[in-house]
């Protein structure tokens, strides 16, 4: 392969960081194919072929992003690879972003530990204990301790359920800002 494809092939997987070696080694793969299909297809040299594929860095950063986007597991690893790289992405970024992230695993940890609060509150109502740390308040009144499973449950739900869609909302706001920023190079 040519010097000039090599070189910008391995500017292209060092600013794949925040990716997994088998997804470096794909999106490598992909690009060096496309880059041999050009040529030999197209007939193009391999100065226009590289000069019409923009800058590396900024391709390495569409694929990160793109790939980042796609990842539909949940877990605070993935969302703070998400963080990381969007941060960079402008002031929108700079807000919907965190704002969104932290909100989506704030919720996420509520939804597990309302269930275990309402538990250890109701357990130690049992056994004679007063539990003050594990309260559930509905404005101004204090759920008794004997409703506080059966309050935590709807809690829970809500919980869990809004931290998804969070996320969900947050996956395809980096989705749009990875497909923007794609076409603007």
């Amino acid at each position: 392969m040519d010097q000039k494809v090599e070189k910008y092939l391995q500017t292209v997987f060092h600013h794949l960081k925040p990716l997994s070696l088998s997804e470096k080694t794909d999106i490598i793969n992909e690009i060096k194919s496309h880059v041999n299909e050009m040529h030999i297809d197209q007939q193009l040299d391999i100065d226009t072929i590289l000069k019409n594929m923009g800058d590396p860095i900024n391709l390495a950063k569409s694929y990160v992003g793109e790939t980042l986007a796609k990842n539909t597991t949940f877990n605070l690893k993935q969302l703070f690879r998400l963080i990381a790289f969007y941060s960079i992405t402008g002031f929108s970024g700079m807000i919907v972003i965190p704002f969104l992230s932290i909100l989506s695993a704030s919720l996420y940890v509520c939804a597990f530990i309302t269930p275990i609060a309402a538990v250890i509150k109701t357990v130690g109502t049992w056994l004679g204990f007063n539990v003050p740390f594990a309260i559930i308040n509905l404005g101004f009144w204090e759920v008794p301790a004997a409703l506080s499973i059966p309050a935590a449950i709807p809690f829970t739900f809500l919980f869990y359920v809004a931290s998804k869609k969070l996320w969900m909302i947050l996956k395809k706001y980096l989705a749009n800002v990875s497909k923007n920023y794609q076409t603007l190079h």
